[in-house]
């Protein structure tokens, strides 16, 4: 069992736009989102690892050193991250015995003003209002 944190974001559009800039916005939103996705799942990637190290999940370091960002083919804009020890989800939760020691979500927790951030200053550079 390998334990993953993933999120994901979609979106249609089917509005006819009359405006150029927006024209152009929507043209180019999946690849300037999926730049920003990319980035960002890059950045929650570090934290996580940032987090399993200020928990104290390292004994051996395999955690620590498994964690990956994998984008998803089959979907667009979608991203897998975490670590891929079989045990990485005992730290996340803990046990009978063990006390939780969460690094995944408060990773993805702690990333989530940056993404929108991130996200919203893509569309706005690209032409776009919010």
């Amino acid at each position: 069992l390998c334990f993953f944190m993933a999120f994901a974001t979609e979106f249609t559009m089917s509005v006819k736009l009359r405006d150029k800039g927006l024209q152009n916005l929507a043209k180019n939103a999946g690849s300037i989102l999926d730049l920003v996705m990319r980035k960002s799942a890059e950045d929650i990637g570090g934290r996580m690892k940032e987090r399993i190290v200020m928990v104290g999940f390292v004994d051996t370091g395999a955690t620590l050193n498994s964690v990956e960002v994998k984008k998803l083919e089959s979907r667009r804009l979608r991203y897998v991250i975490g670590p891929r020890t079989h045990y990485a989800i005992y730290g996340e939760f803990g046990t009978r015995t063990m006390p939780a020691r969460p690094f995944a979500r408060p990773a993805l927790k702690d990333m989530e003003p940056r993404i929108l951030a991130a996200a919203r200053a893509a569309i706005l550079k690209a032409g776009g209002q919010l």
